[in-house]
């Protein structure tokens, strides 16, 4: 399954309207038809609304392969990891990505 179906399926399951997701998530409903036909791809706020929303992990709507074959592909650390910031408070998000962007911009500098 892809994102936009695995968004669907949430949505479905918790007996939500296009709309209703989309005022939960305070977005327009332009936007979940996009994600859901897989056209675009939610942010990573968006992300982590959606899963706070449908009470499941990023994994959970990220992959379609079963949790093992995740873990033998990907080191358990990277996966708890996204876990982590999906869950983590605004605030710390936000810092967290001002220090990844702090990062990216170092590597380029590094890199030119």
């Amino acid at each position: 399954m892809t994102l936009g179906s695995n968004i669907r399926s949430y949505r479905k399951s918790k007996n939500m309207t296009q709309t209703d997701l989309a005022k939960a998530l305070n977005v327009n409903v332009y936007s979940i038809t996009m994600w859901e036909n897989d056209k675009f791809e939610p942010n990573a706020g968006n992300l982590r609304a959606l899963c706070q929303t449908f009470g499941c992990t990023a994994e959970d709507l990220l992959l379609d392969e079963p949790k093992i074959m995740i873990r033998n592909q990907y080191s358990l650390d990277r996966v708890t990891m996204i876990d982590e910031i999906i869950s983590m408070p605004e605030e710390q998000f936000q810092r967290l990505a001002k220090y990844m962007e702090l990062l990216k911009n170092e590597n380029r500098q590094s890199e030119g």
